[in-house]
This record gives C-alpha cells, sequence and structure tokens, in this order.
C-alpha cells in the first residue's frame, strides 16, 4: 500500500504521497461520480507533474454549465469524498447518504423535455404511418437517438427496459404533459396506441416512434428503405399478404381493418402498392 499505482486522473492525494489505506477507492469513485454529472475531470492538465499538484492540493470546483442542473444533494457528495483522507468517509457511510439511499431525491425531472404533443399526434395515425414510423426509429443513429435514451431512462422507473401504462402516466404528470389537462382515458388511449405490438408495454423503439418529430425525420431514402423490405419478394410492389406479414394483425377484425386502409393506399385498385402509392399514403397526414 505505498506505490503509486492507477490512472493519474483517478489517484487520490495519498497514493501520490504515497501512504494510504482503502479509501483511496472512495476518492477514485468521487472523481468517476464528478466526471458522470458534467463529463470532465475534476483535476486535469495534459502536464503529469501538474496533474499531480493539482490532485494534492484539493483545490477544484463546480463551475462548469453542466453542474447547474445538478442536485445540491450530489454535489454535497462528491465535497464529503474529495477530502483528506482522514475525513474521507467510508464505502458504507456514502451508502447512506440521502443521494445515493433515496436515489437522487431531488434531482431534476423537467429537463429533459419529452414533448407528449408528438404522441398524441403519433395515436392518431394508421397502422402503416405508425410501422413507416417504427422502421425508422429502428433504424436512427446513436447521435439521433441520444435524447431519446435518456427520456426512456428517466421513465423507466424499475428499470426493465420496458415502460408500463404508469410509468408513462407518472412522466407524463412529472414533466407537465399538456399543461396538466390530459385525463385518465388519454392516457389509456395514447398508451394503448404507443403499444403497437400489443404486448402491455412500451418498448424503446416504440417510445421513439411515438416521441420523434417524424415529419423532420422521415425523408425519401427512408421511405424507400422501409419500401424495400415490405417488397419481401422484389416485384416493386407490396401485396396485402407482404403487408400483413410487415404490419401483423393480432385478430381477424384488425386484418379486416387493414385491408380496408391497404384499397386506401392502391389508388389506382390493381390490388398492389407501388412506391409512388406508397409515399402518398404515408405523406397523407
Amino acid at each position: 500500500m505505498k506505490g503509486a499505482v492507477g490512472t493519474t486522473f483517478y489517484m487520490a492525494p495519498e497514493v501520490i504521497t504515497g501512504k494510504y489505506n482503502e479509501k483511496c477507492d472512495v476518492w477514485s469513485c468521487g472523481v468517476i461520480l464528478y466526471i458522470m454529472l458534467c463529463g470532465k475531470p475534476p483535476f486535469y492538465s495534459q502536464n503529469e507533474e501538474e496533474l499531480k499538484n493539482k490532485i494534492i492540493s484539493m483545490k477544484y470546483d463546480f463551475n462548469y454549465p453542466e453542474f447547474k442542473k445538478i442536485s445540491q444533494d450530489a454535489k454535497d457528495l462528491i465535497k464529503s469524498i474529495l477530502v483528506p483522507q482522514e475525513q474521507r468517509p467510508s464505502v458504507m457511510d456514502i451508502l447512506e447518504t440521502k443521494w445515493v439511499k433515496e436515489n437522487a431525491p431531488n434531482a431534476s425531472t423537467n429537463s429533459l423535455g419529452v414533448d407528449w404533443g408528438h404522441a398524441q399526434k403519433y395515436s392518431q395515425l394508421n397502422l402503416l404511418q405508425k410501422s413507416v414510423i417504427n422502421f425508422t426509429a429502428f433504424h436512427l443513429n446513436e447521435e439521433e437517438t441520444s435524447k431519446f435514451v435518456e427520456m426512456f431512462k428517466s421513465l423507466d422507473e424499475n428499470n426493465d427496459g420496458v415502460l408500463s401504462m404508469e410509468e408513462i402516466r407518472n412522466g407524463i404528470e412529472k414533466c407537465n404533459g399538456f399543461g396538466g389537462k390530459i385525463n385518465a382515458d388519454d392516457v389509456i388511449n395514447m398508451f394503448n396506441e404507443m403499444d403497437v405490438d400489443k404486448n402491455g408495454l412500451v418498448n424503446y423503439t416504440e417510445f421513439v416512434s411515438a416521441l420523434m418529430d417524424y415529419e423532420k425525420c422521415i425523408k425519401k431514402e427512408q421511405l424507400l428503405e422501409c419500401f424495400k423490405s415490405y417488397d419481401t419478394d422484389g416485384s416493386g410492389k407490396i401485396s396485402f399478404e407482404e403487408f400483413c406479414d410487415m404490419i401483423k394483425p393480432q385478430n381477424e377484425k384488425e386484418k379486416k381493418d387493414l385491408y380496408e386502409l391497404y384499397r386506401k393506399f392502391d389508388k389506382d385498385g390493381d390490388g398492389e402498392i407501388d412506391y409512388e402509392e406508397f409515399v402518398k399514403g404515408f405523406n397523407n397526414i
């Protein structure tokens, strides 16, 4: 317990000076927490010796703009950790702090900007339009989905990777969705429309589909790719069987409704949907 072992950014002052105990790991966790909250280390220099001197001085601040959205509880926890070894709490002490024990009780819930208005508009679309949006949502890149990941995590209270109706309702209330004017029936209807596969839960792709600004996200390229994925035999047209294979009606009534929708898209009445009809049908929102 005397060697200066580890990555310097995360080293406790006593590790640098060469006499330390297990609380050096608590310091390292404090540094990691600081980085997780703002994206930058509390002590930084490209020069190794200067970096060590900054760590030994234990002088840092919360002046980054990211910390304006961070609760005082979290900052107080960091302050209690990045101190001399003899004053530093143990791991068990940290597990008993308010921020950890109560799961960040004063965290902001309004900063993510979930626009529930998109979900309401999505609920009014037909099955084909929803299917195209789902296809696009599934193929968005990491940059395009980063904000949705944070939204989804903030709503997924039990961290099971799907959203229940209760979690959606809580999310609307926390974010003051619709200015507080939505009633229970509206929530139920919106949830059922978001739940495309009708399994009683909203998965990540269904969530993104409902919340994304599809009028901006879906271009001709996405519509062409989606059309090709529907046209499984490569004929250049979508048959009703191919239509059903992609949208998957749950029962005979849904299949009948789907056939009526299919006929509306088939403008020339030849029993198949070509690309032009497909595009016109989607854009008729």
